[in-house]
Formats: C-alpha cells, structure tokens, sequence
C-alpha cells in the first residue's frame, strides 16, 4: 500500500478537495529545488523571497555510495509489479512520471 500513490492520493482526496493537495515529485528536488520551494512557498500563501532559495543547499548529502544502477532482473521484477501503478500516475500528472513510464516500459520489453 505504501507504493500506490495513486491510491493514497484517492483516499486524501475524500477528504480534502484537489485545490488543497500539493503534490511534487522528487525529481524536482534533484532538477529544480528553487522552483519547487517558490511553488510550495505560494501554495501555503508565504512569500517565496529570495532569501530562502539562495539558502537551498546543493551539495549532494547521504549518497552512501550509490551507483544508480539496479541488477537487471531486479529491475525487471519491480517494473512488472509497479507498472499499473506508473501508468495510472502518468495518466493523471504527465510530467516525470513519463520517465518512470519509459523506464518500466524498456525493462519489461
């Protein structure tokens, strides 16, 4: 249950309507922090000053010596157990999750 975001988002949307849910991505961490801290900064209504993007950090911490690269038939196995779950994240935010598409699709040809 703890990987369907598609289903968590459901329940939270029973109680809470769309306009007061944000959801990010964590690529957007990794590929545009200032953005993403501007859009949550005016999603609360706080004023995304330039005095807190010019404190985001961008060093990389916590890397423990990962490579990035998950053994083939692992990949494989994952793709096959999450892709309902990528596609229906894909047909409802698009954006990064069409990575995470590609991505399963490749590992299950």
């Amino acid at each position: 249950m703890r990987g369907s975001y598609s289903q968590t988002l459901q329940i939270w949307q029973t109680y809470f309507p769309s306009a007061q849910l944000f959801v990010a991505f964590f690529e957007e961490i990794v590929d545009c922090p200032e953005d993403l801290l501007a859009r949550i900064c005016n999603f609360v209504g706080a004023k995304s000053s330039q005095n807190y993007l010019n404190k985001i950090n961008k060093n990389q911490v916590n890397n423990y010596g990962n490579k990035g690269v998950i053994p083939k038939h692992i990949a494989e196995y994952l793709s096959q157990i999450y892709y309902d779950e990528i596609y229906n994240l894909n047909q409802l935010y698009g954006g990064y999750t069409n990575r995470w598409l590609e991505y399963v699709e490749k590992n299950l040809i």
